[in-house]
């Protein structure tokens, strides 16, 4: 039995949608019998040939245990569902339903995901893990909160426990503010308690995803550095596969750091008992998956948010996750996957500038260029843009922003060369090699066409004639040491 996440909700995005897809395909190729409950008839999911049963039901503990009680199911795979299926699994572990019905946890052992979700847990376990975590404190009421935070002091960061995407969390920078977000803490998190938490704002992140067997074997599947620095939900941050400012000694801490958290919190991702290395990679036939994967281009993840369809909501990104989707975009360079994932948001750019759309951003006055630099919104990135055209130095778009100087610099190249190519625009369209380049950096045909005064489809015509062709290139996990059959 699967439990998947429900309906599509602002915290909790529809990744766990495709994950619980994907994890029925693949138990039904192995022969399992798969019992689906999930709350959503619009997902693809709940698709009559994506299990052998489907429930779309309220994804209660009640309707949950009916379900166990009719089909009888050997195991319950919760992993897949996101904070959800979780819960719901550990209040049918808890009330005795599983253990009535013989009925297995699987993918993760249900202390696993006590200590995984309960902050407190957490923090004790990494603690004894030897891994530093910011300094807090859980409490149970506004009072207990209002004792700590002197010993913090401000900003503080207030989160929640079991609640979805940081719902009920955020940053306070005063006693009001912190009186406010403590008390909607406490309403929203299942258990009624909150950490309050030393600020790392400003730090840069990093996250890795990692993969363990019951074998206690682990793999490091992918690495991503966030481009927004700590203070932004990582949902609403921009981010990027693999990290790009790490040298190798600290990109080896990190994951040896990773390693430790997962076998103490006890995941194992391989639910049905498989090891790494008996699961042949589907891309390559030639590796098993317990063979790291490398790649050789750079993926682009970029946030989608719907402030205009909530106007009582400040455009305003804190540890909270607002963002209602997120695009995902593939490059050989970061300015190209950056380029790229901008323009597919559905917003009307046609990239990162050039598109006739930076000029209502320049009439902000610089002051307050530097208060939207300093405080994350949806709209950062294009304020960035106007800093440049103002004249603001890297440096003090970092000191602002937090964001770390490489990307910035990799921004104003991509801003440089909108001024090489706006002053070249009367032989642009003649111009084979800087078009090539061009494109190399991201820009779209329609961006090309505003800084030269034509349309999209002429500049189309005109790459075409001087040889400027798109080319589709396949990826693989193996940065083609191997033959790839399914690329």
């Amino acid at each position: 039995m699967l439990i998947g996440s429900g309906p599509i909700v602002i915290g909790q995005a529809c990744e766990f949608d495709y994950s619980g897809t994907q994890a029925c395909k693949a138990l039904r190729e192995e022969g399992y019998e798969i019992v689906l409950v999930n709350s959503n008839p619009a997902t693809i999911m709940t698709d009559p040939e994506t299990a052998h049963r489907t429930y779309v039901e309220p994804i209660t503990a009640e309707a949950c245990a009916e379900i166990i009680e009719i089909e009888r199911p050997d195991a319950l795979l919760p992993t897949v569902g996101g904070q959800t299926a979780l819960n719901r699994a550990v209040e049918l572990a808890e009330s005795g339903v599983l253990e009535e019905h013989g009925v297995e946890l699987i993918g993760a052992r249900l202390e696993a995901i006590r200590t995984a979700e309960d902050r407190e847990l957490f923090k004790k376990a990494m603690d004894e893990s030897g891994l530093e975590m910011p300094a807090g404190h859980f409490v149970h009421s506004v009072e207990e909160a209002a004792g700590l935070v002197d010993s913090l002091g401000y900003p503080a960061i207030i989160r929640p426990s079991y609640t979805l995407g940081g719902s009920g969390g955020g940053i306070a920078h005063d006693a009001q503010e912190f009186e406010r977000i403590v008390r909607r803490g406490l309403d929203l998190s299942p258990i009624a308690e909150v950490l309050i938490e030393e600020s790392v704002l400003g730090w840069k992140e990093f996250e890795l995803e990692v993969m363990r067997d019951l074998n206690d074997n682990v793999v490091i599947i992918c690495s991503i550095e966030n481009l927004d620095p700590m203070g932004v939900h990582t949902g609403d941050s921009i981010t990027v596969a693999p990290a790009q400012t790490l040298s190798d000694k600290e990109y080896q801490a990190m994951r040896d750091a990773a390693i430790r958290v997962i076998r103490k919190i006890g995941v194992d991702k391989l639910a049905v008992g498989y090891t790494l290395d008996e699961i042949p990679n589907d891309i390559t036939r030639e590796t098993p998956a317990s063979f790291e994967p490398t790649i050789d281009y750079v993926v682009t993840k970029i946030p989608r948010w719907a402030f205009e369809k909530f106007p009582s909501t400040p455009d305003a990104l804190d540890t909270q996750m607002r963002s209602v989707g997120e695009t995902m975009a593939v490059g050989r360079t970061f300015a190209e996957s950056f380029q790229k994932g901008l323009r597919s948001l559905e917003i009307g750019r046609g990239g990162w500038g050039a598109d006739g759309q930076v000029e209502e951003t320049l009439e902000i006055p610089d002051a307050e260029i530097r208060g939207h630099l300093a405080r994350p919104s949806s709209q950062r990135l294009f304020h960035l843009n106007a800093a440049l055209h103002k004249g603001f130095a890297p440096e003090e778009i970092h000191r602002l922003s937090r964001i770390d100087p490489w990307f910035i610099d990799r921004l104003a190249e991509i801003f440089q060369a909108e001024g090489e190519l706006r002053q070249a625009r009367e032989g642009l369209l003649g111009d084979g090699e800087r078009l090539r380049a061009a494109k190399a950096l991201g820009f779209s045909d329609r961006q090309l066409g505003y800084l030269a005064g034509r349309t999209e489809s002429q500049v189309r015509e005109a790459r075409r004639e001087q040889g400027v062709r798109p080319v589709f290139k396949t990826v693989d996990t193996c940065a083609a040491e191997f033959e790839a059959h399914t690329p």
